[in-house]
């Protein structure tokens, strides 16, 4: 931390009792003391005025001071202002993930202000104020022309020079990456830089590591505390998730809500009322010691690499649920130990939470009722739950419409044969195609051509100038399923599909009680988001530069036809895009059937260009519009 002895008691006091307070680095302050009453250590450099401005001299002498004093001591360095607030947890983080043994010079790059300030093109510097962060490597490189660079100053700006030096005698520019100006926060406004940071977003909290500037320590305080709220907040948010995701494990398939987890602490089992039992069960031992190794196995598939290894996994406590009629439930808290680096014996440990569900099979009673209980045997059976008939040999039929968009069908439909029918499954798939949308109005009882392909594909094309009604087509294509007891799912041919989903179709599609709409991906425009790196090979990417999981979409449903003809199906007087959805998973609801969401790994929305007709009714047209935006 770079400042002076009139400052110790105001914006170093307002740090030391701020951010500083955080464990996970070596804090010092190169200043002046004058007998300050502040309980810090301060470096007091020889040779160097203490309130010399600008600092260029104290700035090149600290990193002279941090290179002959901590070179091998630390990873990283950072030069750091008095009026700045650093999320040391934050940094660590961030820096955790970048080898320190390459030379690396990190912040908000500057550019220059004009010709006086001789920024050459192509070069850059870290700006002083919010930070500038040394690897060891490139400190190590630096340090030995820190004093030439101190001789030959061409500028009065400290930082400006500091990165002229780090060119020269290293070749390594600031980093320049976007999330850099959120990460290193400038409270600069309309051209000109506040004295204090006032309001910030809790996204700009999240997304910032170091702020700048806070001058007056009130606002230090007031910005402490504001960051401390934010974390209370995205903790109160986990628990309130975890607690969440415990009841749905607990009220899953029937356990009741006094269910309670029992705990394996150092090879000691904790029941829920009973004193703890000194021997784990082989089963429970082999089924945690199963867990772990698979947990290891895809851990080392993502760790493992020149610069990290896996080196130990222990058990710090388990909770388990056992459901005899379905699951079987584990949460571990494990201690992963990892190296730091080729070669090095430096390790650092983190722990991680794993939760894993074994999934029972059906079951099957050996024994007739009257031989295994009283008289009463037949009140205890009727309120067991009923075993869940999952049938993999269901049928499922996918049903769309289009109008136009001949390329998207040509995807679609390789897609549809590449993962379904090259492998034999039981599917079918139904379209109705509207020729030339003409605006006419929209009939529910005319007639239409109905064109099949080795009984597997069916095109149904209805009659020319028909208008385009996304409902209706889907209401056409329904009414041609063979069964009752098959699977409809309703999609878009802007979908492309894993063969994995029919699994998850059939596994959350359940007669007389539940539909299942897939929580799909849906791409961002390839041609933005891959400008500098190359595209993916797949569309099965999940990542957050390559789209987002469209959780408010009703589009996308699978459900029996059976349970469809109770709904009275489509709203027929909607017209062109949008709302037929939401009218579709009212009449569900109004069915008395149950409505299941769940993140679809199988499926991605492939992006397209979309326009929104004018024609649209207000409501679809304000629909669409938020689709688009989103």
């Amino acid at each position: 931390l770079i400042s002076v002895a009139s400052n110790l008691e105001t914006r170093v006091a307002a740090s030391q009792n701020t951010w500083m307070t955080s464990d996970g680095a070596l804090i010092e302050v190169f200043s002046g003391n004058n007998d300050s009453n502040i309980d810090i250590p301060t470096i007091q450099l020889p040779g160097v005025m203490d309130n010399a401005y600008p600092p260029q001299k104290k700035s090149f002498s600290m990193l002279k001071y941090m290179h002959s004093s901590y070179l091998e001591k630390f990873d990283w360095f950072v030069r750091l202002d008095d009026d700045a607030y650093l999320d040391v947890e934050k940094l660590a983080t961030l820096l955790n993930r970048i080898n320190s043994s390459e030379p690396r010079y990190i912040g908000s790059a500057g550019f220059g202000k004009g010709r006086d300030d001789l920024i050459g093109e192509g070069e850059n510097y870290c700006m002083g104020g919010p930070g500038m962060i040394f690897s060891r490597s490139l400190l190590r490189e630096l340090g030995p022309h820190l004093g030439e660079c101190l001789r030959h100053l061409y500028t009065s700006h400290e930082d400006i020079e500091v990165g002229r030096c780090v060119q020269r005698y290293t070749g390594v520019k600031c980093t320049t990456s976007w999330e850099t100006k959120k990460i290193f926060f400038q409270n600069y406004n309309k051209g000109t830089y506040t004295k204090n940071i006032k309001d910030l977003t809790p996204k700009q909290i999240d997304s910032g590591i170091i702020f700048h500037a806070n001058k007056e320590p009130a606002y230090q305080y007031r910005f402490h505390a504001a960051v401390l709220q934010r974390k209370i907040s995205k903790l109160l948010k986990k628990i309130a998730q975890a607690e969440k995701d415990i009841q749905i494990v607990s009220m899953v398939n029937g356990i009741s809500d006094d269910v309670r987890w029992e705990a394996v602490i150092r090879r000691n089992i904790y029941k829920a009322e009973s004193q703890p039992l000194r021997q784990m069960h082989p089963t429970l031992k082999r089924v945690l010691v199963d867990d772990t190794n698979d947990f290891i196995r895809v851990l080392q598939s993502r760790v493992n690499n020149a610069y990290a290894k896996l080196k130990e996994v222990d058990f710090v406590n388990t909770y388990y649920l056992v459901n005899p009629l379905y699951s079987m439930d584990t949460i571990s808290l494990l201690q992963c130990t990892l190296s730091s680096g080729p070669g090095s014996s430096r390790k650092t440990t983190q722990h991680v939470s794993v939760h894993h569900r074994h999934r029972f099979t059906s079951v099957v009673f050996l024994s007739e009722h009257n031989e295994i209980c009283n008289n009463n045997c037949e009140d205890i059976f009727s309120k067991l739950a009923p075993p869940l008939k999952l049938s993999e040999s269901t049928t499922i039929n996918f049903l769309t419409a289009l109008s136009g968009r001949p390329d998207n069908f040509i995807r679609f439909l390789n897609n549809f044969e590449n993962s379904f029918l090259t492998r034999g499954e039981k599917v079918n798939l139904i379209v109705t195609y509207f020729p030339a949308a003409i605006e006419t109005e929209v009939a529910t009882n005319f007639s239409h051509d109905v064109i099949e392909i080795d009984g597997v594909i069916v095109v149904i094309t209805l009659e020319a100038g028909t208008e385009f009604s996304r409902g209706y087509g889907l209401q056409v294509a329904a009414k041609n399923v063979r069964s009752a007891d098959e699977i409809l799912f309703f999609c878009d041919v802007d979908l492309v599909f894993a063969p994995e989903i029919l699994h998850h179709i059939r596994l959350n599609t359940i007669q007389n009680k539940q539909v299942y709409y897939p929580v799909f991906f849906s791409q961002y425009d390839p041609d933005v988001v891959y400008v500098e790196i190359p595209k993916p090979q797949s569309y099965f990417v999940f990542t957050e530069l390559a789209g987002f999981w469209r959780h408010f979409s009703y589009g996308m449903v699978s459900i029996y036809a059976s349970d469809f003809d109770k709904t009275n199906g489509f709203d027929l007087s909607i017209r062109g895009w949008g709302l037929e959805d939401i009218h579709l998973v009212n009449a569900i609801l109004a069915a008395g059937l149950d409505v299941f969401k769940s993140t679809e790994p199988g499926q991605v929305h492939v992006f397209h260009d979309k326009s929104c007709e004018s024609s649209l009714s207000p409501k679809q047209y304000s629909s669409c519009t938020n689709s688009r935006a989103a």
